[in-house]
C-alpha cells in the first residue's frame, strides 16, 4: 500500500514539474511576443513570432544546419564549465574561454593558413583554462590579478589620468 502512495506522489510531483516548465515556456513566449509588439507591431506576428516558433526549420535544411553551427560553441562552453565543476574546479570564465578559443582558431586559420583540424586543436588548447590543463597546479602558483604591494605599502606602479 505504501508503494502505491509513493509512486502516486512521485508521479504527481513529476507532472507538477513538467507543468511548471511548460508554464515558464508559455510565459516566456508571451513576454517575447509583447516585446516584439512593442518594437515593431506590423511585423510582430509573421516575421517575428512565427519565425521564433519555427526555429531553424523555417528554411530547412539549411536553417537546421545554421542552428547547429550557432549552438555548437555554446554547447562546448557549457561542457567546459560542467567539466570544471565535475572535477571540483571552480570556473567562472566561460565567456573568456569562448573568446580565447575563437581567437586561437581564427588566428590559426587566417594568419597561419593551417588546416581546420590544427585550428581546432589550437582552439581547444586555448579554450581549456590552465587549471583544467594541469589539475595538480597549486592555487598559489596562479599569478594574482594585481601586483603584490611593495614594502612601503604602495603598488609598484601608478596610473594617472
Amino acid at each position: 500500500m505504501d508503494k502505491k502512495k509513493l509512486s502516486h506522489s512521485s508521479l504527481q510531483s513529476s507532472v507538477t514539474s513538467v507543468l511548471a516548465a511548460l508554464l515558464c515556456i508559455l510565459i516566456g513566449l508571451i513576454v517575447g511576443f509583447l516585446v516584439l509588439l512593442a518594437i515593431n507591431p506590423a511585423h510582430a506576428w509573421g516575421d517575428g513570432f512565427v519565425r521564433i516558433l519555427k526555429g531553424g526549420f523555417h528554411d530547412a535544411p539549411y536553417g537546421v544546419g545554421k542552428e547547429l553551427a550557432n549552438a555548437a560553441p555554446l554547447v562546448m562552453t557549457g561542457l567546459s564549465v560542467a567539466f570544471a565543476f565535475k572535477t571540483g574546479l571552480f570556473n567562472i570564465g566561460a565567456a573568456g574561454q569562448y573568446t580565447l578559443g575563437a581567437y586561437g582558431a581564427l588566428y590559426c586559420a587566417i594568419m597561419l593558413k593551417m588546416p581546420w583540424f590544427v585550428c581546432l586543436l589550437a582552439a581547444t588548447k586555448l579554450y581549456t583554462p590552465s587549471a583544467q590543463r594541469s589539475p595538480s597546479m597549486a592555487a598559489d602558483t596562479i599569478p594574482p590579478a594585481y601586483p603584490a604591494p611593495s614594502p612601503q605599502g604602495k603598488r609598484p606602479f601608478t596610473v594617472t589620468c
